[in-house]
């Protein structure tokens, strides 16, 4: 993160990279401010990357996942490069209607208890991030 120091950097407001880069600017003194980490908002991850291609930020720091996505998917040919992975390992929501039946929710529930307790979820991982 110190490699940042000074720089512009997009991320997604209130993820864990916002927070990595929020205590690291929280530790510099008050007379250390041009070493600053400036955060630009996220509002897509494409968006972000095409800022960085346009030089109007100097990083863009976003979930594995998502970054994988992008490069694979969106704009395999961006001249992009992941210059660092996995870290921080992160959780993820999953955020249900409350409209949703008690027995949905429950089968919902009892699906994901069953991808985790099975191996499942840590093969997901391992093959997209």
């Amino acid at each position: 993160v110190q490699d940042l120091a000074g720089k512009t950097v997009s991320v997604g407001p209130g993820s864990v990279s916002e927070g990595w880069i929020d205590s690291f600017n929280v530790q510099l003194a008050a007379s250390d401010s041009a070493r600053r980490i400036k955060l630009h908002p996220m509002d897509s991850l494409a968006k972000s990357c095409d800022l960085l291609i346009r030089g109007e930020v100097d990083a863009v720091i976003a979930d594995n996942a998502q970054v994988q996505y992008y490069r694979t998917k969106l704009n395999p040919r961006a001249p992009l490069q992941v210059v660092i992975r996995n870290i921080h390992r992160q959780s993820q929501g999953l955020i249900l209607s409350p409209q949703l039946p008690d027995s949905t929710v429950l089968r919902i529930n009892q699906a994901i208890a069953r991808i985790k307790e099975t191996g499942t979820a840590d093969a997901i991982m391992r093959r997209y991030v």
